[in-house]
């Protein structure tokens, strides 16, 4: 039951991280100036692989990582 809460946790805080306009100022920032984060937030995949990297640990689900990336078709 866990699993499925995760699911719209991480796939929500890509949606955040990625789309959110409280965010814009900070991703600017973020973006500004290095490729690595410039191409994260482009990506989907990235992002939502890097949100389970950060957040699995906490639930001790290691491959929460592989599971979390989703592909938003734009």
């Amino acid at each position: 039951m866990i699993l499925f809460y995760l699911t719209f946790v991480l796939i929500g805080m890509m949606f955040i991280l990625k789309y959110a306009t409280i965010f814009d100022e900070a991703r600017a920032a973020i973006c500004d100036g290095s490729e690595f984060f410039t191409g994260l937030f482009k990506c989907s995949l990235c992002l939502g692989f890097w949100c389970g990297v950060v957040i699995g640990p906490f639930f001790g689900f290691w491959l929460l990582c592989f599971y979390s990336a989703y592909r938003d078709w734009e």
